[in-house]
């Protein structure tokens, strides 16, 4: 297949010269600040890495679905009884639990996106495709999204986090897409869930109740708490939660606006009940949060 017809600009190139690896993951309270809705869908680690060589033997079996884009260079995956030759703008893929390896060539410069799932109900479909290799159509708008996403990292520029929401967001919908290829449509519930978690985020100090929620999506609430649980993993509670704490954390990262006035807004009265909630998810008080940005 020709791909020039498949990528709407060149895939980036540039000397690889040394280790690099450009990563956000649910376990480092800064990532969670700009790739927020990575980790809510269940996308736990992303990452651009490099090697000037890159020689392994790790054949094992991960507990998280694996997806990996070739950037520049080659590289071979291989499974029980198959080998795949990857080159740059092929998208591979291995479900949790089925053991691989993934290597470069001696000598050879490799640059690829890596990316890991939990093993989820929402990304459940994903088991039924097996171990697969295709030519990616959204190569570069993938890296492009993750480039973004990386940079707000780095850089903790106070206006860049909005872009790097979305921009998370939307590596979500591509990976998502992927579901397609098992021949199930996505959950009847995802998109208006989608509308929904975007008012939440946009709006998390409302009084996100289950019943209004529930109303909502015109469920009954028991089936909101499945609805959640699966395309989330998680209680409708405690995703507006991870919202407000998101949101407090950008007001205290990127403004002067008093603790208790942040507080207020995202619907808490007691300053004392928000700073030991914020001390819960974050590991520190509001306070001291806002100092280390200062």
């Amino acid at each position: 297949m020709d791909r020039s017809h498949i990528f709407t600009y060149d895939l980036p190139r540039h000397r690889i010269t040394s280790d690099l690896s450009e990563q956000v993951g649910d376990d480092n309270p800064l990532a969670v600040e700009v790739a927020k809705p990575l980790f809510d869908a269940g996308i736990n680690f992303a990452a651009i890495t490099e090697r000037p060589e890159f020689l392994c033997n790790d054949f094992w079996a991960r507990s998280w679905h694996t997806f990996i884009l070739i950037i520049q260079g080659q590289m071979h995956v291989s499974t029980i009884g198959e080998t795949f030759a990857l080159s740059a703008g092929d998208l591979a893929f291995c479900p949790a639990g089925v053991p691989y390896l993934r290597t470069g060539l001696p000598g050879q410069p490799l640059q690829w996106i890596y990316i890991w799932i939990d093993d989820i109900p929402a990304w459940e479909p994903l088991k039924q495709l097996g171990p697969y290799t295709r030519p990616y159509e959204s190569a570069d708008l993938l890296f492009l999204l993750l480039r973004r996403v990386l940079d707000a990292h780095r850089f903790r520029g106070a206006e860049m986090m909005p872009l790097a929401h979305y921009c998370s967001h939307a590596i979500v919908d591509l990976l998502r897409q992927e579901i397609m290829l098992a021949g199930r449509p996505l959950h009847p519930y995802s998109v208006p869930m989608h509308l929904l978690m975007s008012d939440i985020q946009q709006n998390p100090g409302t009084n996100w109740t289950p019943a209004a929620m529930a109303k909502r999506l015109n469920v009954s609430e028991r089936k909101l708490y499945r609805i959640f649980n699966s395309e989330y993993g998680m209680s409708p509670k405690e995703m507006v939660i991870k919202q407000r704490i998101a949101r407090a954390s950008e007001e205290l990262a990127g403004t002067t606006t008093p603790i208790c006035a942040i507080s207020e807004a995202l619907g808490y009265q007691s300053l004392y009940s928000f700073s030991n909630l914020f001390m819960k998810h974050t590991g520190m008080r509001p306070s001291a949060y806002r100092n280390r940005f200062r």
